[in-house]
């Protein structure tokens, strides 16, 4: 007799530990002296970074804390050319656009401290161009 492989169910070996909560994901794992680390990004589409701030009521000594003036070398990832800076240095090209990194053994104080940079920002007007029926149309507006 035959085995028919094609068209049957595979019983998954982690299915019953998934189901039961008994399977771990990697936010289960805590290891001595372990650091999570948070993103703090841009908030406008473009712009100059002025100032960066950090709120006095936390102990920023407590946190690692890693700026565009902290990465030896060059400060840039090549996408197609050499044009997207790891973090932002001095000026803000896009949206969301990572500014500083935070990181600390405690996740909840992190998120609290993440929330906790201020970032003041000079605008820069935004240029889009958008084509549509052989038309161009290009609009402008100050962020």
């Amino acid at each position: 007799m035959t085995e028919h492989v094609v068209g049957t169910s595979v019983p998954r070996k982690e299915g019953r530990d998934k189901v039961t909560g008994a399977a771990r994901y990697i936010d289960d794992i805590t290891l001595p002296g372990m650091l999570y680390g948070a993103t703090v990004r841009s908030q406008i589409p473009r712009g100059t970074i002025k100032t960066i701030s950090f709120d006095p009521k936390f102990d920023w000594n407590e946190f690692v804390v890693v700026t565009a003036e902290h990465i030896p070398g060059k400060n840039c990832i090549a996408l197609i050319l050499d044009d997207q800076p790891c973090l932002a240095d001095g000026k803000v090209n896009h949206p969301e656009e990572p500014i500083l990194l935070l990181a600390h053994p405690d996740p909840h104080l992190l998120q609290k401290a993440v929330d906790a940079v201020a970032i003041e920002y000079a605008s820069r007007i935004v240029i889009a161009a958008r084509k549509s029926s052989g038309e161009r149309t290009i609009s402008s507006r100050r962020s």
